[in-house]
Order: C-alpha cells, then sequence, then structure tokens
C-alpha cells in the first residue's frame, strides 16, 4: 500500500518528548554552540592508523576525472566513477580489478552515470542517470531497471540522489516553490510505495526567497547511509531522519542551529556570505562519528580561505565538523593550511584529509593525485615513510588510496 509520511506528525511522536531532567539527548547537535571553540583537530583523535595505497597504474587502469562524491569502498573494493560514466575498480591493494562501462541506449545500459549506489548486502551495483535506476549484480549482469513511475506527484518533483535499502529505491528531490515532497521510495516493480513530506516551516519559506536558486543548495534534501539504514536530511530543516528496511521513520539526529537557522534569514538578504548556518556538501556516519560540512558565512571569528585558479585568496564560508555519538560532542574544525580542509593528519605529517567515503567497517577513504601528493611532500616535512612511497611515484602516475581505520572505542 502507498504511504505518505508527514514528518511533523512522526516528530511530534518521537522528538517532543523531553528527556528526564539531568539526562542529555545524545542525538543533538549543538551547531550554533560549537561556533564559540573552533579548532584544528588531530586525526589520531578520531583514527588509530592510516595507509597511502597508490593505486595500480597502466595504460588501461589510470583515470583523471573521478566523480569524488559517488566513491564507494566496501567489502576491500574500491569503486571509483568517472565523469565519463564509467567506474574503475581496485582492491584495498591498490591493485586494478577493471572497468565497469555499460553506457549507451540499449537493454541493460544506461544513458548517463549521474549517482551511484552499492547494496551491502548482495554486491549489487545500481547506476541512477535521468530518473531511471540500473542494477547490476556482483559479476555485472544486468538485473533490473528502475524506471520513472506513473505517478503525479513523483512526475511533478524532479529526482536527486538515491540510495538503495533493501529492495527499496530511496530518491530525494529538488526543491521548488510548489514542492510538497523531499524523498520518493519505489520497490523492485518501480512502483511509488512511500512519500516522505518536505518540512512546512521550510515550504513556507521557499515560497518567499527570490531568487530562488540563491539557496537551493541549503534548501535540498540530502540522502546518505549508514549500515543498513538510510539517513534523510530533508532539506536545511534541524531533523536528520533514519528510514529502515521496514519503512518505518525515526529521527536519529537534530541540529541545533540556533538563532541562526535559516528560517530566521529574510529572504530579502541579499548578502553575498550572510551569517546564518547551513549544511553543505555530503554527510558521512560510522559506528562512533558523524562527519558534516556547514555553511558558516561570517559567523566565525577566523574564515576559512581558499584559493582560486590564479593564487588568489577567497573567503570559504564553511566548517567541517565532528560529531562524537558517544558523547554528543560536535566540534567545527578549523582549517588547517589555506585551501587545505578537514583533519590535521600527524600520523605521516601528510596532506590534511577528510573523508570521501566512511565504509561499514568504520574506514574513513579519500584519494588524491598522485602529482599533489608529490608537491605536498615537497613542500612539507613529512615522515621517512610518506617520503619513501613519493620517491617510486610519478606526477603522471594514479591516484592514491588514502585509508584511516577509524577507532572503534572511545576513551574521552
Amino acid at each position: 500500500m502507498k504511504k505518505e509520511i508527514f514528518i511533523v506528525i512522526i516528530l511530534l511522536v518521537s522528538c517532543n518528548s523531553k528527556p528526564s531532567q539531568g539526562i542529555k539527548d545524545l542525538r543533538v547537535l549543538h551547531v550554533a554552540e560549537a561556533l564559540k571553540r573552533i579548532e584544528k583537530i588531530n586525526l589520531s583523535e578520531i583514527a588509530s592508523s592510516i595507509e597511502y595505497i597508490p593505486l595500480e597504474t597502466s595504460q588501461i587502469s589510470v583515470f583523471r576525472f573521478p566523480q569524488k562524491r559517488n566513491i564507494i569502498y566496501e567489502n576491500n573494493i574500491l569503486y571509483i566513477p568517472l565523469q565519463d560514466g564509467s567506474i574503475k575498480k581496485f582492491d584495498s591493494n591498490g591493485r586494478y580489478l577493471g572497468t565497469f562501462n555499460r553506457i549507451g541506449r540499449g537493454h541493460g545500459e544506461y544513458s548517463s552515470l549521474f549517482d551511484f549506489d552499492l547494496d551491502l548486502t548482495n554486491g549489487n551495483m545500481c547506476i541512477e542517470g535521468g530518473q531511471e535506476i540500473n542494477e547490476y549484480d556482483k559479476k555485472e549482469n544486468f538485473v533490473r531497471k528502475i524506471v520513472r513511475p506513473l505517478d503525479e506527484d513523483f512526475i511533478r518533483h524532479t529526482i536527486f540522489h538515491f540510495k538503495k535499502l533493501g529492495n527499496q529505491y530511496i530518491s530525494t528531490t529538488l526543491i521548488n516553490k510548489n514542492s510538497l515532497f523531499s524523498a520518493f521510495v519505489r520497490d523492485s516493480n518501480s512502483h511509488v510505495v512511500l512519500k516522505i513530506s518536505y518540512p512546512q516551516e521550510e515550504v513556507k519559506h521557499v515560497k518567499k526567497i527570490k531568487p530562488l536558486r540563491r539557496i537551493n543548495d541549503f534548501i535540498n534534501p540530502y540522502i546518505f547511509k549508514y549500515k543498513d539504514c538510510i539517513r534523510l536530511i530533508n532539506g536545511n530543516n534541524k531533523y536528520v531522519l533514519s528510514i529502515k528496511n521496514d519503512l518505518s521513520i525515526d529521527t536519529a539526529y537534530i541540529i541545533d542551529y540556533g538563532k541562526y537557522g535559516i528560517s530566521n534569514r529574510s529572504p530579502n538578504d541579499k548578502r553575498k556570505i550572510p551569517p546564518f548556518l547551513g549544511r553543505r556538501f555530503e554527510s558521512f556516519e560510522s559506528d562512533n562519528y558523524l562527519f558534516m560540512v556547514f555553511f558558516t558565512g561570517t559567523l566565525p571569528k577566523k574564515i576559512p580561505t581558499g584559493l582560486n585558479k590564479s593564487g588568489v585568496e577567497f573567503m570559504y564560508p564553511y566548517n567541517h565538523s565532528v560529531f562524537n555519538k558517544k558523547t554528543g560532542k560536535v566540534k567545527l574544525l578549523e582549517q588547517p593550511e589555506i585551501n587545505l580542509f578537514g583533519f590535521v593528519e600527524d600520523f605521516e605529517n601528510g596532506p590534511p584529509i577528510w573523508p570521501l567515503y566512511v565504509s561499514s567497517d568504520n574506514k574513513m577513504i579519500s584519494i588524491l593525485s598522485a602529482c599533489d601528493l608529490i608537491r605536498y611532500v615537497k613542500e612539507h616535512k613529512v615522515s621517512e615513510k610518506l617520503s619513501a612511497i613519493i620517491n617510486n611515484l610519478n606526477e603522471s602516475d594514479n591516484y592514491i588510496l588514502i585509508k584511516a581505520n577509524l577507532k572503534k572505542t572511545i576513551t574521552q
């Protein structure tokens, strides 16, 4: 039976009951409060070790244009989708395993690769192109195509990113002034089985914004996976929802923006970098940590700095953050160096690291071009181990897999 979930009702049940006096709600990210103590954080605070693994370089394995937001590392296999629609695969030692490419318009083919997901239960690859999803098994055989359903609400929305959960496919939407739903769930027969409403407080705010495109990156829903659950950030709404296999929904986290929430911002505010808080870019979760990036605008005392292609500095109004799920404490990270972001890599004194993916077995994954790593090592005093790695590299070599093992236990 097709269901429509109105999040307001759910949240009244799951979130509005006050916790017992003296009991801290460990789901709450006090981001506004964290603005007072932005600091550099060493990787060793959250990880036990780090590895730099050069990916095999050959005529068929080398690549240049990875879709970094779609990288996946699971079961010791690294999947790197490329801008040409193919996917390069490497093992945990950097050995090249092959290239998957079914670009085309025939049976079992996809017209483009916009989004990519991996079914953690069976290893099936799922590729979204347009509003259709193609699924392939571990042997790269075509399994099924999830097509655009003949559902009036679905048709009125533009589908954005997706994740697979069991036999369901959860897609977020691009928000406009007429949007009603933030996500749709399709079954393996392409039928819509669940619609998740966009928060009413944001619906009202969106209708006032002119032009809407100025902040649509903040109000669009975002989806990511944690083990056997899907996390849905309902726009810039403070609630991070958790969707389970049976399509039951609960509140995983609550983001406290304080007085800097987007709903408190005037729709007529035309400042290029306004003083408000909003979630941006990709989010990741491990057993102990939640990794997110927030637009902080001009709120921090020290605003991060980037460099354009000409080497000119510009304000980068975002701060990365780490939330300790065991202590309920969120920390905003000060950038380690100009134009570099994330954690200070204090194991080998390598470049700052921020995850492009966090695996289900608690590994923080990133990649870096050989050229960029060689340049960094030449300009910094790094460990002998890291120096030895780049001594065997050429600038034209393949990317480097960077794998940090996140701590299994928290001692602080």
